[in-house]
């Protein structure tokens, strides 16, 4: 059937609010990679990869993944955990965690014309969902092979054209439809999750099985899920 967002965020006291219903998922993605840190233990498998970042979606569809270490071993490889476990510290090695992605399934061979506000270097378009939800003011982002790479960081999405090998995506804020504030669903949590937005407790309550809204509190970055929305 059709996706219903039903959403409304609310601001009060620094806490954000979004009551969402959803029917399909979003596309899986990884948290920022952690730079020379091994996750040790928990292999389920492996695979060739030139770039850590590869890693993340070969993880998403292997059965039983839920986080990866990559090194430079044959050229690139990704070894492939059933979780994060224990870590040490091993130059070379980046390391990540799958987590329900913040941004929305890539739009293959579109480029999101204007409203540019900042570009960074990445191997993969999936690399870019991060580095735009880390940039203030990002709300989408283009990626090109330029410089073996470019996330160019957008304020919007925009007007859209076709550009082969253009690789684009927007902050999972479409995810939630309308966004308002000063508005808090109290009662009736049955789980926290962490996120640095709540675009990010969105997705997250999305992919939660009984969530259907949710409370952000931006001051500890914290997700109150929740089984249904009591405003008031």
């Amino acid at each position: 059937g059709n996706a219903q967002n039903n959403c409304a965020q609310t601001i009060n006291d620094n806490r954000v609010t979004i009551a969402s219903f959803f029917d399909s998922l979003p596309a899986q993605g990884c948290s920022r990679i952690e730079e020379n840190i091994d996750y040790v233990n928990n292999d389920i498998g492996s695979a060739l990869s030139a770039s850590a970042e590869g890693c993340c979606s070969i993880c998403s569809k292997f059965s039983g993944c839920k986080a990866f270490a990559w090194s430079n071993f044959n050229g690139g490889t990704c070894w492939l955990k059933s979780g994060k476990g224990s870590t040490i510290v091993k130059s070379g090695v980046r390391s990540a965690v799958l987590s329900p992605s913040i941004c929305t399934p890539i739009e293959e061979n579109i480029d999101y014309v204007g409203n540019l506000i900042g570009q960074a270097p990445s191997a993969t378009a999936e690399g870019c969902c991060s580095t735009c939800n880390s940039f203030t003011g990002c709300k989408a982002y283009t990626w090109t092979t330029t410089n073996g790479g470019t996330c160019w960081l957008k304020s919007g999405k925009g007007s859209t054209v076709s550009s082969t090998g253009y690789r684009s995506a927007v902050l999972g804020s479409s995810y939630c439809a309308t966004m308002t504030n000063n508005l808090d669903y109290t009662g009736n949590d049955f789980g926290t999750a962490s996120s640095t937005s709540a675009e990010g407790c969105c997705l997250i309550c999305k992919t939660t099985s009984g969530c259907k809204a949710f409370t952000w509190n931006s001051f500890t970055n914290t997700c109150w899920l929740k089984t249904t929305k009591n405003s008031g």
